[in-house]
């Protein structure tokens, strides 16, 4: 997700940053990931042996992490204990009712 366009006609560009076209695609590729994070898990409650679905598991839990961590790099935290401790920066980022958000 490096390679992210920037948007010339989206009326939400501002400087740099990737338009609500690319920040809705990275989060449900991030929700995606997640979805096979969650249900792996829930395999491996019924067969926890399976070696191959531990290593299903691991690589989609470490992609997810990955673009978690782009996803808010960009366009702020996720949930609250994504914060970082250097101040309250969950404020800073436009909330899900304020046209930014969307």
């Amino acid at each position: 997700m490096n390679n992210m366009n920037v948007c010339n006609t989206c009326s939400e560009h501002l400087g740099n940053m990737p338009c609500s076209k690319d920040k809705q695609a990275m989060l449900n590729e991030l929700r995606a990931e997640d979805f096979v994070v969650y249900e792996t898990a829930l395999y491996l409650n019924v067969y926890p042996n399976d070696k191959d679905a531990i290593d299903y598991f691991k690589r989609h839990k470490d992609t997810a992490a990955r673009l978690r961590h782009d996803y808010e790099a960009l366009f702020g935290p996720l949930t609250i204990s994504s914060v970082n401790s250097e101040g309250w920066s969950w404020i800073n980022c436009p909330w899900p009712w304020e046209k930014e958000a969307n």
